[in-house]
């Protein structure tokens, strides 16, 4: 075993450790997002190649872009927004996305009554920005809120109704939850929403 070397052994290998190069993954997002569709498309690549093709389909553009497409259509069109915060230093993110995210009851139900924005919390500057836009479009209250939660907290699951003075937020959802108790939360607001949408159809 001395020798091993000469053969080109490698102690990891023997082990079954492998180099922490090849355990470090892609980011999820660009360093500095600045364009919030590249970034998005850059989000969706990854979390395919490392959780596969069953997962909600994530809208493709600005967080803008995504309150035009969830709130401003015929009455009858309109969806709630689910905001998808995740954190690759989080223990609770592989997890939540492989076994909850990518549960095809979720999948299902979100691709039917939700419109899916993501967004990457991990790098600081992409982190910064995010808290930005949530102060400008859904005040303060709900910045503090999210800057609060700790690494440990995230992924973290906002749902967001439009309404027609300002975004209403209905519920904060953190990464150690079930998938029973998510599909719960994602119908409740759906009732809320169901109340108001048929009061704006009318």
């Amino acid at each position: 075993f001395e020798d091993a070397t000469e053969f080109g052994v490698d102690d990891g290998e023997i082990f079954g450790m492998a180099s922490s190069s090849a355990l470090r993954k892609s980011p999820m997002m660009p360093e500095n997002a600045e364009n919030e569709g590249d970034a998005l498309l850059q989000f969706t690549a990854e979390f395919s190649s490392r959780y596969g093709e069953c997962h909600p389909v994530f809208f493709i553009g600005s967080l803008e872009g995504a309150f035009q497409e969830a709130f401003y259509g015929k009455a009858r069109d309109r969806k709630l927004l689910a905001i998808y915060l995740h954190h690759d230093e989080s223990v609770l993110a592989n997890v939540f996305c492989s076994q909850m995210l990518c549960a095809e009851s979720i999948v299902s139900y979100l691709s039917q009554n939700f419109l899916t924005w993501a967004w990457d919390m991990t790098r600081e500057a992409n982190r910064a920005r995010f808290l930005t836009l949530c102060t400008r479009h859904f005040g303060s209250v709900v910045a503090q809120t999210v800057r609060t939660q700790k690494t440990d907290q995230f992924p973290l699951f906002l749902i967001i109704m439009g309404k027609r003075s300002s975004n209403e937020v209905l519920n904060v959802i953190q990464g150690n939850t079930s998938v029973d108790e998510l599909i719960m939360r994602l119908i409740s607001a759906m009732e809320i929403f169901s109340a108001q949408q048929q009061e704006d159809i009318k």
